[in-house]
């Protein structure tokens, strides 16, 4: 979009586009028995069908905030969990109870984007350059913005930030926004939208489709919401006291030292493997509205991503055990059950004074496994894709490996508390200094 563009991306109809796909216009590949429509077809848009629509498990964020990094191509999305949600919280939404209201959830997810090339021009022949860092707020746009003779928009969100916006020599801006990716890469059989996070842009801000479709959720953009803040930063955004990374792949600038970044996980409907193979992981969360019923389900764990805990470090007598039907490692010997236990369960064990063993660090195995229950990380905790540890409240649970053990050594006068098996969540992210999650993929 030129960042001096004023007028809005029109709404004409754009045949064969996918969100990931855009199929060839001839004849139709066969039909899968399990899902009524080839893969290649699941998430077609023609100029029969209306818009996109998401549906992943998100939800609706209270107070939601956009932060925009220009030097690290992220915009970073952060809100409460509304009162009474009920719902699992998929794993690219990293969670933490607020600083001010600590019986509320505050999620935070990060998506990737383009800003600026500073190569190109406007239409009036002026350089492109991307708006300048302070505070916005969302002032417009579309649900649908159909593909123009200058750019594929796709069908997809359009969410304005910058409205006639005046900068410091004059130039006034207008009609810069989050908005689908434009363009789109041969894989296989056919043409994927592919997302360049880089300095590629006319001064807007692209996304990935089922991204710019879950950003306009978050913030009720999808409802007629407007006005939510947004906050642009010239340097890396910052967040815990690092900087802000996302895991997907940089052209053309460098991202922040992995050493002293966080780095967000994502998610993609349509994923591209190492490989060059492609992978459908979740088509039910962003989808053609029309074809929304026909998805096929999550092709990985909404909850992990795919991912799974890091090694764990089982004490002398005890084993790496995979329980029957999963993928889930405990610590087990024939007879017990290697803890630690969740506070939860401690504390449902000791209302049954069971004995002293309640608060041992291990229980008979039977027992200990009833109290877990068969799930990546034991019941009532959950998996936190920055750290690949299990997370009770804000204790990230153990035992941890051994080089984590010796580090913590290092850093603190007290062994016993390194050789722990509950650790404070942000301790354990320090020590692990690194920029990829500690989980390993599944696929």
């Amino acid at each position: 979009m030129p960042s001096t563009g004023r007028s809005r991306p029109a709404l004409a109809p754009l045949a064969c586009l996918l969100l990931g796909v855009i199929a060839g216009c001839g004849a139709a590949p066969e039909a899968d028995a399990t899902w009524g429509v080839s893969e290649s077809e699941l998430l077609r848009k023609t100029s029969e069908t209306g818009a996109w629509r998401y549906q992943g498990p998100m939800p609706r964020l209270d107070e939601a905030q956009i932060t925009v990094s220009l030097k690290g191509h992220t915009a970073r999305v952060t809100g409460l969990v509304p009162i009474g949600f009920t719902g699992a919280l998929p794993f690219h939404a990293i969670r933490e109870a607020d600083s001010l209201q600590p019986t509320r959830t505050r999620v935070t997810v990060v998506y990737p984007i383009a800003t600026a090339n500073p190569s190109s021009r406007t239409d009036e022949g002026l350089p492109v350059r991307n708006v300048e860092p302070g505070t916005y707020a969302t002032c417009g746009g579309t649900m649908s913005a159909a593909s123009t003779e200058k750019a594929s928009f796709g069908g997809f969100p359009f969410i304005e930030y910058v409205c006639e916006h005046r900068e410091a020599d004059g130039r006034v801006r207008t009609g810069i926004a989050f908005h689908g990716p434009i363009t789109s890469a041969a894989r296989e059989a056919g043409l994927y939208w592919s997302l360049l996070r880089g300095p590629v842009s006319h001064g807007c801000n692209r996304m990935l489709g089922e991204h710019v479709l879950e950003l306009a959720h978050l913030i009720g953009f999808d409802v007629g919401a407007k006005a939510s803040p947004v906050t642009v930063v010239a340097g890396f955004d910052a967040w815990h006291g690092r900087n802000v990374d996302v895991d997907y792949p940089a052209v053309g600038f460098t991202r922040p030292e992995s050493a002293r970044a966080f780095v967000f996980p994502t998610w993609q409907a349509v994923a591209n493997r190492s490989d060059g193979s492609l992978s459908v992981d979740f088509p039910r969360w962003a989808c053609e509205s029309t074809r929304c019923d026909t998805m096929p389900p999550a092709r990985l764990d909404e909850r992990t991503g795919g991912l799974v805990p890091q090694s764990i470090r089982c004490l002398p007598g005890f084993t790496a055990t995979t329980l029957p039907g999963t993928t889930t490692s405990v610590c087990a010997s024939t007879k017990d059950l290697q803890g630690p236990f969740t506070r939860a369960a401690v504390a449902q064990c000791t209302s049954m004074k069971l004995g002293a063993f309640c608060n041992g660090s291990s229980w008979p195995r039977s027992f200990g496994l009833a109290a877990r229950g068969a799930d990546v990380c034991p019941r009532g905790t959950f998996f936190d894709a920055l750290t690949g540890a299990c997370i009770d409240g804000q204790e990230a649970l153990g035992p941890f490996p051994r080089d984590l053990v010796e580090r913590c050594v290092r850093t603190n006068t007290s062994r016993a508390t390194c050789e722990g098996s509950r650790w404070n969540r942000w301790v354990l992210a320090d020590l692990q200094r690194r920029s990829p999650v500690v989980a390993v993929a599944l696929r």
